[in-house]
């Protein structure tokens, strides 16, 4: 009777608790396709494992214990649930200021403690049911399935574009080489605004920096605008020198998908003309996803995130985000990880943003010795968030959070924004004497913001704008001059090119509806004719 019994019982069980491991990994999962518009899937590899590779644990271990497939799927359920919710219940004491780091880890691991014993002892009075494991196998799959929609259908749209790329008409039939063709820098400093908008919205003086560039040779737009609000817009338009309704008609009507103008950007007309007049690609951009990783030298930030770290394992941003919402969260507060060795802590909030900037700096200054002629691209994620660095280049101890994720107040957004636009323009200055001193003739630099930073939409638009060319360039350039026409003014002028001068027009939309366009005029008093 007793086997009997042990045989039924079985029967009951006989289906296996899968819904358990889905449950666990879902963390990384959700994070993956809620940010896989800005991050690459294989970024996600090691964080699944790691949560995969703690749930077979727990799974083992209680399964040995119980002898229950039932019983260990419910209870390693419950006990993951907890571990995956550390870093929120820690969170949640962490509003309680007068409790200090140690004394809130002890308090959320006892909570949680006695936590999971009520709730191991309420799992172990419920009867073994098949029918309750297959509603949560069923329920852990509807569970995971957007974002698995959401990273494979977004993976697909990035191939399709890859693999049906429409070439843009390239109008090399009217631009002639140089005997000595200058190098080409073009390079983005991301949300850097007008000095008139740092002026009023972060009551920051840039006038030295500006006075700088004036004295390398520089022709600084003082009423310079971007003609989108956000980067991809912005840099599509500005490198196929028209506006998106000319260059992406069929984009602009689909709907709300960015995706294709990220190869508009990496496949402009900008990059084909200079490519047909003998020039060769650069590529450096601490922003992984606007990289041309098709250019004939291409600087990989990603692969040299190993190589910048003395070899040891570093934790992303994408893991970060992951993990401190977990018990995890507690070997980083206690600097379990920390490697003294390394310029920038194993533990650092924003590690790997720090890396791939300091690498795309650093990259920036030796290609200079790379004989030409050259286009080098260069974006920086700087002064953009999150804020990390001092003035001086210095790590901030305890940087803020990145505003429009966790939230940051418009007084702290003004510091620490403010405290990165000195530090980028401290960055920048010898940089550019460097490219201007190392290159074998006279380089064109292009140095602006894809667009600015300011409550106002307006005043977003206001953005740094700056060019280092011959004579003959500089003086078609004027004080209101917008992204579209700067290489328009180039091809002109430096390589004999036909291109009309485009009205400039500042079109702002909303995030979550890009292509809702609405005409933003200048506001600023100096500016506004």
């Amino acid at each position: 009777m007793k086997t009997l019994n042990n045989e039924n019982n079985w029967k009951k069980e006989n289906v296996f608790p899968f819904y358990y491991f889905l449950l666990s990994i879902y963390p990384a999962i959700f994070a993956l396709g809620h940010n896989i518009h800005e991050i690459y899937i294989n970024v996600a590899v090691r964080p699944i494992a790691i949560l995969f590779l703690i749930c077979l644990v727990v799974f083992g271990v209680i399964f040995i214990l119980t002898r229950s497939l039932f019983r260990t799927g419910l209870l390693s359920t419950w006990i993951m649930i907890l571990f995956l919710n550390y870093g929120k219940f820690f969170d949640w004491l962490d509003q309680i200021s007068f409790f200090d780091l140690i004394s809130r880890h002890r308090y959320v691991i006892f909570l949680l403690l006695l936590t999971s014993v009520v709730g191991i002892h309420w799992i172990s009075k419920i009867k073994p049911s098949k029918n309750l494991t297959i509603i949560l196998n069923l329920f852990s799959i509807a569970l995971i399935i957007i974002p698995v929609i959401q990273i494979t259908s977004y993976s697909l749209r990035i191939e399709n574009q890859r693999n049906n790329a429409e070439s843009i008409a390239v109008n090399t039939d009217v631009l002639t080489a140089n005997a000595d063709n200058p190098d080409v820098y073009v390079i983005v400093l991301d949300t850097y605004p007008r000095a008139d908008s740092l002026e009023k919205n972060f009551d920051i003086n840039n006038e030295f920096f500006l006075q700088q560039l004036t004295d390398m040779g520089f022709y600084v737009a003082s009423c310079a605008r971007c003609n989108y609000a956000y980067t991809e817009l912005s840099l599509s338009s500005m490198f196929n020198l028209n506006y998106l309704d000319q260059v992406a008609p069929d984009v602009i009507n689909s709907g709300k998908d960015t995706v294709p103008l990220f190869n508009l950007l990496k496949n402009s007309l900008m990059r084909r003309n200079f490519e047909q007049l003998g020039y060769s690609t650069y590529s450096l951009a601490s922003y992984p996803p606007l990289a041309w990783d098709d250019s004939d030298f291409f600087y990989d930030v990603k692969a040299e995130q190993n190589e910048n770290t003395n070899g040891n394992l570093a934790i992303t941003s994408f893991e970060r985000l992951i993990f401190d919402s977990t018990a995890i969260k507690l070997l980083f507060d206690l600097d379990i990880f920390v490697d003294s060795t390394d310029q920038v802590p194993f533990n650092y909030r924003y590690a790997e943003h720090v890396r791939y900037h300091q690498f795309t700096l650093q990259m920036l200054r030796n290609v200079v010795s790379q004989r030409g002629p050259k286009l080098v691209f260069t974006h920086l994620t700087s002064p953009h968030a999150p804020f990390v660095f001092t003035p001086e280049g210095e790590l901030l101890t305890e940087p803020p959070n990145i505003p429009w994720v966790d939230g940051l107040s418009w007084e702290d957004n003004k510091k620490y924004f403010g405290m990165q636009v000195q530090y980028i323009s401290n960055q920048m200055t010898p940089i550019l004497k460097e490219i201007i001193n190392g290159s074998e003739t006279d380089p064109i630099i292009v140095l602006f913001g894809d667009h600015g930073y300011a409550l106002n939409d307006a005043e977003r638009m206001a953005v740094l704008s700056a060019v280092y060319a011959p004579e003959y360039v500089k003086e078609s350039l004027y004080p209101s001059i917008s992204h579209v026409n700067i290489f328009r003014v180039i091809f002109n002028q430096a390589f004999r090119g036909n291109y009309d001068i485009l009205e400039d027009v500042s079109y702002m939309s909303p995030h979550p509806d890009p292509f809702n366009f609405s005409i933003i005029d200048e506001v600023l008093p100096g500016c506004v004719e």
